[in-house]
């Protein structure tokens, strides 16, 4: 089997521009930079099914609430767990799966190689499609497609 790999994207939060009410600059960080890779590697949304794309995501903080938290509380507004969706480390894979469409394997590593899992996928057949996005909030999204050929 051979496996190709497509252009980096780079999407960094200055890059998002405003978000809806229910987002998160760094959801909308990663499904921009997952957007432009699928562009780089000549593909439009929707992805067709048979590729059973997936997403193999990076990160190691995750977004950071801790100073939303404190400014909350000092201000004595209310904590709401709406607010706080994106604390969990898969959050972010599973909004770019709903938004792209994605009905492959998600694997989401805070430690580890997650090229040779997203290679895994394609090298078993789970999928032919695999988006490998690595994201913290202080630093640029980047992702990037291998596809099975």
């Amino acid at each position: 089997m051979i496996i190709k790999r497509n252009p980096i994207a780079y999407v960094t939060s200055a890059d998002v521009g405003p978000v809806l009410r229910r987002e998160t600059t760094f959801r909308k960080m990663v499904e921009l930079a997952c957007r432009a890779a699928i562009q780089n590697a000549g593909r439009e949304l929707p992805l067709p099914k048979q590729l059973n794309a997936g997403i193999a995501f990076f990160t190691s903080n995750g977004e950071d609430f801790a100073a939303h938290w404190r400014e909350q509380t000092c201000q004595g507004k209310p904590l709401r767990p709406t607010q706080f969706e994106s604390a969990i480390h898969n959050a972010a894979a599973g909004h770019c799966a709903i938004q792209l469409g994605l009905t492959g394997p998600q694997i989401v590593l805070v430690g580890g190689n997650i090229k040779r899992a997203a290679e895994w996928q394609l090298l078993s057949g789970r999928s032919r499609f695999m988006l490998i996005c690595a994201a913290d909030e202080s630093v640029p999204a980047t992702c990037y497609v291998l596809e099975a050929l």
